[in-house]
């Protein structure tokens, strides 16, 4: 059995040791590449790679009737914009009635409280009778 073992091993190890040969012949033809190139062919390809980046992103629109759509686009954001205002004035509005109600409340149960401690101190005296 651990012979067998070794077998599989020593296999894998010389199979990772092909690849990295390989990857290090790869990358040695990559160099020698590179050293034979002069400055002017490196800039060459760089904008021979930017050029071809460049057409294939920007294109003719067919589109008949873009015009309208960019202008249906437009005119729908300013409409989002003038709600989105509205929605802002109208929560505004509302937080200050809760406020003015939350302070009436407030009034509502210290008056509460103060009637409540009156009837404890004079159980006589009522101020509903």
């Amino acid at each position: 059995m651990d012979a067998s073992w070794e077998t599989v091993a020593s296999s894998e190890d010389e199979e990772e040791l092909e690849n990295r040969t390989q990857e290090d012949d790869l990358d040695l033809d990559l160099d020698v590449e590179l050293a034979k190139m002069t400055v002017e062919d490196l800039i060459y390809k760089v904008q021979a790679v930017q050029t071809d980046s460049m057409t294939t992103e920007s294109g003719i629109n067919t589109e008949p009737d873009w015009e309208s759509q960019v202008a249906a686009v437009f005119q729908y954001g300013s409409q989002l914009e003038e709600r989105y205002e509205q929605l802002q004035k109208e929560q505004e509005e509302e937080k200050e009635v809760q406020e003015r109600h939350k302070v009436q409340l407030k009034k509502r149960m210290e008056e509460g409280i103060h009637q409540h401690q009156v009837i404890q101190k004079n159980p006589q005296f009522h101020p509903f009778a």
